[in-house]
């Protein structure tokens, strides 16, 4: 049977709660929306995954994992990522997982959070972008610290039943987390951006698409030639440029349509022929959507005495 036709059951909190012989306080969960455990350990880990009693299941409520010993490796949403110690992650809700490796050393920090806690607008607002992929970060020894205390904070707020206002308060402490964690994962992008490792394959993806891009138009391609992930060379790509592979690989093409055109002496016919289009009918449209023009008209546009486009 294939995926498409296994129907991918839900998992609730309740329902891992109940399996795995979990107390999660259901009265204080239902009150603040927030469930939070330290110090889980491997057996834990395997003890709830075993009690699913299913390889891929959907998470319903959103997770947030802080990995502080160990290594998970695990599918979400049908791609492959590898978690190293020191990390936090956070899981949006709905998403497909399938846990394939926990190391016998492993513990971390779990919170999960309900649909309930993000009733108010602006709840949703703050939290959204991390519901379109999952939020994946190395944390330094600094970020370490500074996670450690929000989640012993958030403990103690949850727990402090003589705190009328605990779930409001919860959410302005979330909010806070949040925003330190996008803040994490901003400064690991601007410092990445400088990276000699990713300024090279940079470079190296850019020569290969100068030397290939009439034949070969595809990001699988390079990210083979520079062995690495369609995923990962995508991410790397845009990160340190701007840009996707996608439009590099178009950006090229158009580059070398131009100085054929400029050139006077090809029709379009010959010129889509040159840069390996089906027909000269798919270049001109591929052209046009690129620069907005027709081939013959930026030809017209360069050359006051332009052949008729006819074989």
């Amino acid at each position: 049977m294939t995926l498409t036709e296994t129907k991918i059951k839900t998992i609730s909190l309740n329902e891992v709660a109940e399996l795995a012989d979990l107390d999660i306080n259901q009265e204080l969960y239902s009150k603040t929306g927030i469930f939070i455990r330290r110090n889980v350990f491997v057996n834990e880990f395997r003890k709830a995954i075993k009690s699913v009693d299913k390889d891929i299941f959907r998470l319903k409520e959103v997770r947030i994992f802080f990995l502080k010993k160990g290594d998970v490796k695990y599918l979400l949403n049908f791609e492959e990522y590898e978690i190293k110690s020191s990390s936090l992650v956070i899981l949006p809700p709905n998403c497909v997982l399938e846990i394939k490796e926990v190391s016998a050393e492993a513990e971390c920090e779990i919170i999960a959070v309900n649909e309930a806690f993000f009733e108010s607008e602006s709840m949703v607002k703050i939290f959204s972008p991390l519901w379109m992929q999952p939020y994946i970060h190395r944390l330094t020894g600094d970020e370490m610290d500074i996670v450690e205390k929000y989640f012993s904070l958030i403990q103690t707020l949850r727990e402090n039943s003589s705190v009328n206002s605990s779930k409001s308060s919860l959410q302005y402490l979330m909010v806070s987390f949040i925003m330190n964690a996008k803040s994490f994962a901003e400064k690991e992008k601007e410092e990445d951006t400088h990276s000699p490792y990713k300024v090279s394959i940079f470079h190296r993806f850019v020569s290969l698409v100068s030397e290939h891009y009439k034949q070969q138009r595809t990001v699988g391609f390079y990210a083979e030639r520079l062995s690495l992930t369609p995923h990962y060379l995508s991410a790397l790509i845009k990160q340190t440029s701007g840009e996707t592979v996608m439009q590099w690989i178009n950006k090229m093409v158009v580059f070398k349509a131009k100085e054929l055109l400029k050139e006077g002496n090809l029709l379009v016919y010959e010129i889509a022929d040159e840069l390996n289009f089906p027909n000269p009918s798919f270049f001109s449209r591929f052209f046009k959507k690129q620069t907005g023009i027709t081939p013959f008209q930026y030809q017209k546009q360069n050359f006051r005495d332009v052949r008729p486009d006819v074989r």
